[in-house]
This record gives C-alpha cells, structure tokens and sequence, in this order.
C-alpha cells in the first residue's frame, strides 16, 4: 500500500527525469550528427520527424477505432438490455424479426470494426519496421552519395552518424 503510494506520487517525477534526459541526450546526438556531416543531418532529421508522424498518425487511428469499438459495445448492451426486459411485449406485438435485424446490424459493426482494430494493431510493428528501413536507405544512399560523389568524410563517422541517428529517432518516440 505504501510503496503503491510512493510509486504514485514518484510518477510525474520519473517521466519528467526521462523527459529531460532524453531531451539532452537528443541534443547531444544532433550536435554530435552536425560535427561529423551537416549535410547527412539536415536529411536525418526530417526523416526521423517523418517517421515519428507516421507511427503518431497510425496510433491515433487505432485510438478512433478503439473508440468505436467501445460505442457499438455499449450499444449492443444496451440493446441486449432493452430486448431482454421487453421480450414479453416484443412476442405479443410480432416484432422479434425486426428486433434481430436490428440486433444483428449492431453486433454486425461492432465486429467489423474490432476486425479493423486488429488489423491495424497487425499492421503497427510491420509498418514501423517498414518505414524505418526506407528511411534507412534513404539516409545509407544520402551518405554514399557524400562518400563517392562529394569524396567527404569516412565510412566510420558515418557509421557513427547512423548509430546516433537511430538513438535519436528512439529519444524521439520517448520524448512524444
């Protein structure tokens, strides 16, 4: 109960700690990227921005989804509520086949749209990895281009600049 308490109130102080640290160590990563290419980072950081929107824009679908998913459950209890505590006036009055239809179209969304849900929480690790590795080659093919056409730096600073790149897509997603 006490450590519940502690943990409870530590909370907010342990995100911000992260938040800070994870703000520091981006700047460091971006001041670090800047002294090994200026060019290679201009294009890092849009990339790394692109990738953080992507998997921002997919999780706010999934929050609407998951919304609408929670609505039409509410409204098949609801329904289910309401024809259970009618079903003796629903068999008098001839309505059961207009109460199903009814019935069936609410559980008949509500189960297209966890159908949806679920596809798109399938679809978040693979699109992830996906758009990380095109950005991935968009960034490998940027520092060739620097390398052999420019003939600037060498591979073990880009190398390096990659490492931090990746750090701070990861810093990125801690901050957001």
């Amino acid at each position: 109960l006490f450590t519940d308490f502690v943990r409870r109130t530590l909370d907010p102080l342990l995100k911000a700690n992260l938040a800070i640290s994870s703000l520091f160590s981006l700047v460091a990563y971006v001041i670090i990227m800047f002294t090994i290419s200026w060019r290679t980072t201009l294009i890092a950081l849009p990339l790394i921005a692109l990738l953080h929107l992507s998997a921002g824009s997919l999780l706010k679908r999934m929050q609407l989804q998951s919304c609408a998913v929670a609505a039409q459950h509410q409204a098949l209890s609801k329904k289910v509520v309401e024809i259970l505590s009618l079903l003796p006036l629903v068999r008098t009055s001839d309505t059961q086949e207009i109460e199903r239809k009814r019935f069936n179209t609410i559980s008949d969304t509500e189960t297209r749209i966890e159908f949806r849900l679920q596809s798109l929480q399938a679809l978040i690790d693979p699109l992830r990895e996906f758009l990380t590795l095109i950005l991935a080659l968009l960034l490998f093919a940027f520092i060739a281009y620097e390398l052999f056409v420019l003939n600037e730096g060498d591979i073990a600073s880009f190398m390096v600049l990659g490492y931090l790149a990746q750090n701070a897509a990861v810093k990125v997603g801690m901050l957001t």
